[in-house]
Formats: structure tokens, sequence, C-alpha cells
């Protein structure tokens, strides 16, 4: 039996959003037409003999709204404050976003600064960056899933332009490269200086 429910849900505690069963079969696909009403974070679950046993992996999504960030500059000065605007957000409890030095992980690196957002749209401010290549990201509920894109930006200057056709340089303390995939064009800059970590 296939059921989707909330995440954090106990499938024998709490009704689940839908559910179908797979009559026995080994292979298919399991289609919800009604869909699910709320936005939030979800998973499914594949259990035994119409009971609670997983048997399979469960799978994580979302329902709801793609958040759409944008920066009111690429380029920031140094001490200067960067402000960070974001749209149609599903606005769930303790999202948040956070902004990390290109190169580092959500969830493995601390991010440099962050922030709880409480409506679906607003702007945040953040100041104190240092020198650098950073982007900002919309989180999940106090948690590292992230909905809608990245988006870039730097705080003072590197110590030349970044070369696009060879989307690589090496200077001094700094490295910068560009990498291009599914017509998406991300700058990926790393920091080779000392780190700075701040708890989110």
């Amino acid at each position: 039996m296939g059921r989707n429910l909330q995440k954090g849900q106990n499938p024998s505690a709490v009704t689940s959003q839908a559910y179908v069963y797979t009559n026995g079969q080994t292979a298919g696909t399991a289609n919800f037409p009604n869909g699910i009403a709320n936005k939030g974070q979800y998973f499914a679950g594949f259990f035994a003999n119409n009971g609670y046993t997983d048997i399979a992996p469960r799978k994580s999504f979302y329902v709801g709204p793609k958040v759409v960030l944008s920066t009111t500059s690429d380029v920031y000065p140094v001490g200067g404050t960067v402000t960070v605007n974001f749209t149609n957000g599903p606005n769930l409890t303790k999202d948040w976003i956070g902004i990390y030095k290109m190169g580092h992980t959500p969830g493995n690196v601390n991010s440099t600064q962050w922030s709880y957002v409480t409506t679906p749209a607003g702007t945040l401010n953040f100041t104190g960056l240092a020198k650098g290549y950073y982007y900002a990201q919309y989180f999940l509920e106090d948690g590292y899933t992230t909905v809608g894109e990245k988006v870039f930006f730097k705080v003072g200057h590197c110590n030349r332009t970044l070369d696009k056709q060879s989307g690589l340089y090496l200077r001094r303390k700094y490295f910068c490269f560009l990498d291009r995939f599914s017509g998406n064009h991300q700058r990926l800059v790393g920091n080779l200086s000392s780190e700075h970590q701040h708890s989110g």
C-alpha cells in the first residue's frame, strides 16, 4: 500500500493525505489525482499488508509555490547592506533565508548569516559580510530543504574580473570559477581565506 503523509507524521497515528493499494504488483506507478490540498513537506511511504511496516525507503517531496529570490545588486561594498527580496514563499513555520559563501554546502557548513521569514513576500537585510562571493537561498521549516533558485552576489571586488572564457583564475587568496549546466549559469566561487561561520 502506498500512502502520502506530512513530514514528521507517524503512519500508525494519523490518517494519510491519500493512499492507494498496489494489489500485489511488484512495479508500477501510483497516481493521486486529487493532489494534496495544503502546502508543506510530505513523504510517500510503501507499507506491507495493509499495515505500517515500511518495505521501501520513504520519498520526501514538497507541495507549494516556488519561491523567487532577488538582490538589489550583484555587487555590494564591504560594510554595505545586502538586501534580499523574496516573493511567492510558502511561509511555513520557521522558513528561513541563509547566506552562504560560494562552495559551502548547507548542512555541512554553517551559514555566514541567516534570518527567519514570516511573510510570503518581503525583504531581508544582511550587514557585516566580508569580501567574497556568496549566495542566498530559501529553506523550509528550520531545515535544509530548499525551494526556488539560489541568488548570487559578491561583496567587494575580486583582484581581477572573472575570466568568462576560461572560467577560472587564481590570484592571491581567491579563486573563481564558472560552472555552466542546463543553460543555467552559476558562479561557484571559493574564498580560500578564513572561514566565517554562523549557526543556522
